[in-house]
């Protein structure tokens, strides 16, 4: 909850703190939201510590769901941080998804999960931390066929969704998504052969 001598309080609550960093002429704290925050507009008090002493504060919207999916920039492109789930190497435009495939997509802001996870540790993965709203993922607009949604093992506020490809899909960079009840994710590429 203390990282370079910076702390973040949400609504009161320290954070677990990932990163303290000055980047691009700016500085950047990475944080993990506290799961009891409540929701609504302006509803997260955010206040940031320097040495114990405020010097900022900010008050923010709070969803239980916010989906996000993680991206990497490439040819101009945001493509999907998915993995092939065979050998767990990053699916690429130059190591394509197979129609078919089971793929794992890390994401973030899916929610509530089915079992207390204590801030700043880990998730388990015996048992899983299953997400409790059911999600879709689309493909080229097909919904592909989810196998696991929930707190991805051994990582702190990390989402992973376990799914399987639509076996009908073209072949190029395509469109992905995640829908979800209360919010939907950005779009993001997914290279399939």
């Amino acid at each position: 909850t203390v990282l370079a001598n910076v702390s973040v309080a949400v609504n009161g609550v320290l954070a677990p703190i990932f990163v303290v960093a000055f980047a691009n002429g700016q500085d950047q704290i990475s944080f993990q939201v506290p799961f009891e925050t409540i929701t609504g507009r302006r509803a997260a008090d955010i206040q940031v510590y320097d040495f114990g002493r405020l010097v900022a504060e900010v008050f923010v919207d709070s969803y239980t769901e916010d989906p996000g999916i993680f991206a990497y920039q490439k040819y101009g492109q945001l493509y999907a941080v998915a993995l092939h789930g065979s050998d767990y190497k990053l699916i690429t435009p130059d190591d394509p998804a197979f129609r078919g495939e089971t793929i794992i997509l890390y994401t973030t802001g899916l929610g509530p999960v089915d079992r207390f996870i204590p801030n700043g540790l880990g998730a388990p993965s015996n048992p899983l931390a299953n997400t409790k709203s059911p999600f879709r993922v689309t493909v080229a607009g097909e919904d592909a066929r989810l196998q696991f949604s929930g707190l991805a093992p051994g990582f702190v506020g990390l989402y992973q969704v376990n799914l399987r490809l639509p076996d009908d899909l073209p072949a190029g960079d395509l469109r992905m998504r995640i829908l979800s009840e209360f919010a939907d994710s950005q779009f993001v590429v997914l290279s399939v052969q």
